[in-house]
Formats: structure tokens, sequence, C-alpha cells
């Protein structure tokens, strides 16, 4: 006697959630969060409408799972280059210019950071949405005043420096470059983002830093 199997259709654990959240990332910023459909991040993924709905309910709460997972992947990625570059400042640098191998694909593209931009304005209207938001850009100028103080323990930053007031004007002035060159995408919005953190940490350099190398990989050029 031949038996067989059961197809197993759209079953979403099948699928990581780095797969998933990845997957919802590109989608909102190729749609945006008003055209943001389950069945065009299925789509991306690769699975049914069906299994998402059974796995997180509605586009709501996927955005929210997503939205969760971001957070934890917010310090993970500044550890990866906190380990992978030779100085405090040079990792702080090459997580802001986000390096070539590790760029996601929506960030060179005006529609899709407008698409983003949009929904972390519109989210003030979500209680849910707006903590998380929140939760996320406490820990980025958390991680970007650990990395600042640790380039003014090993003296590349003069002592006097406040890591969180100069992290606060890192994140306000890299993100409002963002805004800018969605609206108005002249030029390349990596090199612009290099200028802004340039200019910024510029006036808190010690005599002794190496000056920071606009090319490759925000490492210092000795």
């Amino acid at each position: 006697m031949t038996t067989t199997m059961p197809r197993e259709v759209g079953r979403p654990r099948v699928f990581s959630d780095d797969v998933i959240f990845q997957a919802t990332q590109l989608t909102l910023a190729r749609e945006g969060y008003g055209r943001l459909t389950l069945d065009a991040i299925a789509k991306e993924i690769g699975c049914t409408r069906q299994a998402l709905v059974r796995r997180f309910g509605s586009k709501h709460a996927l955005v929210l799972a997503y939205l969760n997972w971001s957070l934890g992947h917010v310090a993970s990625g500044y550890r990866q280059v906190r380990d992978e570059a030779e100085t405090p400042l040079g990792a702080l640098r090459a997580r802001f210019l986000w390096p070539a191998e590790q760029r996601p694909r929506e960030i060179g593209d005006p529609t899709s950071q407008a698409n983003i931009l949009s929904f972390f304005i519109g989210a003030r209207d979500d209680p849910e949405f707006a903590q998380r938001l929140a939760e996320i850009n406490q820990v980025y100028e958390a991680e970007i005043s650990s990395l600042l103080q640790a380039a003014i323990d090993q003296g590349e930053l003069h002592p006097a420096t406040d890591p969180a007031k100069l992290a606060h004007l890192l994140f306000a002035g890299t993100t409002g470059e963002v805004v800018l060159w969605a609206a108005y995408p002249q030029g390349d919005v990596v090199e612009r983002l290099g200028s802004i953190f340039d200019a910024t940490v510029a006036p808190y350099l010690t005599g002794d830093s190496a000056e920071l190398d606009p090319g490759a990989n925000g490492q210092p050029r000795r």
C-alpha cells in the first residue's frame, strides 16, 4: 500500500524571523505602510498570506513584531562594527555609512526612504508603533553614545566631550540629511551622510586623532 504524505502549504515557521522581517522591511520601503498588504509581504517571502495570518493575525501585528525584531538588531549591528573596526570612532562612522556588503537595498532609493520616513511620522497616531519607535531611537542614541565614550577614553575625542549630547547631534543630523535627500535626491546619500558625520565630529577631535577617511569602511586614515 502506498501512502502519500499530505502536502504542507504555507507553513510560516519554515521561514526564519530574519527572512520574514527583512521581507517586511523591503516591502514597507517599497510600498509604504498605507499600501502594505500581507499578500505583498508573503510574495516577497515566498509563502502564502494565510501563513502570515496564522502566525501574526494581521498586518498591524506583523509590523509590530517587525519593530520588536528591529529593536534587537540595532544593538547587534553596533556590536558587529565595534568588533570589526580598529577604533571606536572608525566603528561609529562605519555604522553610519553602512559598509557596502551590509547596506540594505532601500538605502540608496529616495522613494523607499520617503516611505519609511512617512511610516515613522504616521506612527505617532498608533501608541504601540510610537512606543517601539521611541525605544528604537533610544537604543540608537545609547549605542552611539557608548562608542563616543570609548573614543573619548582612547583619546580620539576631547575629554570634555559630552557623549550623550554629541550622540544626539549625530543622530538628528544624519536623520535630517536622509529627510532632505529623500525630498531632493541629489548626490549619493552615503557620501552625504559621511560629510554630515565628519563635520559634526570634527570640532571634538583631539590633535592626535587620525583624520577620518571619507573612503573605505569609515576607518581612520593613518
